[in-house]
């Protein structure tokens, strides 16, 4: 018998485990595909004698739930997911061939061993012998997360870097840049390091509002379908453009303020005090940083979402925010140390603009796809990396097929 507790209100769950039998905790939810893939194997594993399995239903029983919450805090889970199986001093979030192989061999250990202590007992007894969790790793900047995390580590990664791929904000940064040649050097760096660091902040706060608010509430199924139906549709706009830009609907830097912003621009040339530079800088950047969130609002809405899923520390949560930030404002750091020590002007025209858009948009497309199917299949560093190979190249072959049959054209 133990005791969890749940704000001021505590509640009595009996956990009598069967000492001659290997336990299984199983958590699974309603709705999630992957459990009901790994379900024929709990089957299984329940008519064997030897073996004793007990579910728990995550997503609509509230003893369930804090039963896993008791059990993810005893075990360090950083990645808290369904379907997650405890054997013993052991755990796996998610299910594949190599989680079936790993679950097989640890409940043929615990027969052999006769000394594997159910996570009942751990929970009764915490200080009982042998480790739990998996094995963890320290990353930069993240610090150290246990290796079923590495997927959201790619996953951040790559989607960070698609969407520093942001033709608005690029071709902001390049206008700037190419102005700014003609002032020498100093003003160069002064001017693009005030526009990364502004850049950066502002996206950052945004990004955390969005990831505090989906930590509430994404565990909503309807909040997942209503993400991945803005993802779906942010990406059919955004493929659009590609074929017939600026026709209807489009996610791009309105044309009624690209002079108001070439203006402010040139007026950054005029200025000789290092302070009023900055200062100028630092106001333009944050005024474009408002105006072109239409356009680059889509990726960090679904990393969001999916990232809230995991239920991750806060200091986690900061941790993948800052590689996010990083990584998003790494291609501009690379336009900008282009300009600074080559003295060269960046050329971004509108079809590597669109170019972008329809990669970025095909992108975002398969993960609204996966968020409806089955989210969790981002957990899969493999499927990951399939998935973004595959829109990526995909796009890449239609656009240079559909650019070189002369039927690209400008509006």
């Amino acid at each position: 018998m133990i005791w969890a507790s749940d704000s001021d209100e505590d509640f009595e769950v009996e956990l009598i485990d069967d000492p001659d039998r290997v336990t299984i905790y199983w958590f699974w939810g309603e709705d999630c595909p992957i459990c009901e893939e790994q379900k024929r194997y709990v089957d299984e594993w329940e008519k064997n004698d030897d073996i004793e399995v007990k579910r728990f239903e995550i997503y609509r029983n509230t003893e369930d739930r804090k039963v896993f919450q008791k059990l993810i805090d005893l075990y360090d889970v950083s990645i808290a997911n369904v379907p997650t199986t405890f054997i013993g001093d052991e755990y796996w979030v998610g299910f594949d061939e190599r989680i079936e192989s790993e679950i097989e061999e640890a409940i043929d250990n615990c027969k052999e061993s006769n000394q594997c202590f159910s996570p009942g007992d751990r929970l009764s007894n915490p200080d009982l012998p042998g480790s739990t969790g998996v094995e963890s790793y320290n990353l930069p900047i993240i610090g150290e997360v246990e290796g079923d995390a590495h997927s959201l580590v790619v996953f951040t990664g790559l989607i960070a870097f698609v969407d520093g791929l942001n033709p608005c904000s690029i071709w902001v940064l390049s206008c700037l840049l190419g102005m700014m040649l003609y002032s020498g050097k100093k003003k160069v760096f002064l001017v693009g390091i005030t526009f990364l660091i502004v850049t950066a902040v502002a996206y950052g706060l945004f990004i955390a509002g969005s990831l505090t608010i989906f930590h509430f509430i994404s565990k909503l199924f309807w909040i997942r379908l209503a993400v991945a139906a803005f993802a779906i549709f942010f990406a059919a706009v955004s493929i659009k453009d590609f074929f017939w830009f600026k026709k209807g609907l489009s996610f791009t830097i309105p044309d009624k303020y690209k002079p108001k912003i070439y203006m402010k621009l040139r007026g950054l040339i005029k200025k000789e005090d290092t302070l009023t530079t900055i200062t100028a800088t630092a106001a333009i950047a944050a005024g474009v940083a408002i105006i072109e969130l239409p356009c680059t609002a889509g990726f960090p809405v679904i990393w969001s979402q999916m990232i809230s899923e995991r239920e991750l520390a806060t200091t986690t949560y900061a941790s993948f925010l800052i590689l996010y930030i990083i990584i998003y404002l790494s291609i501009e750091l690379v336009i900008y140390l282009f300009a600074a020590f080559q003295m060269k002007r960046f050329k971004f025209g509108e079809i590597e603009g669109r170019i972008l858009k329809f990669v970025g948009g095909s992108i975002m497309l398969g993960l609204g796809l996966v968020m409806i199917i089955d989210p969790t299949i981002m957990h899969s560093i493999r499927w990951t990396l399939a998935i973004f190979a595959l829109m990526i190249l995909g796009s890449l072959a239609i656009a240079k097929i559909y650019i070189t049959s002369g039927k690209f054209s400008n509006p």
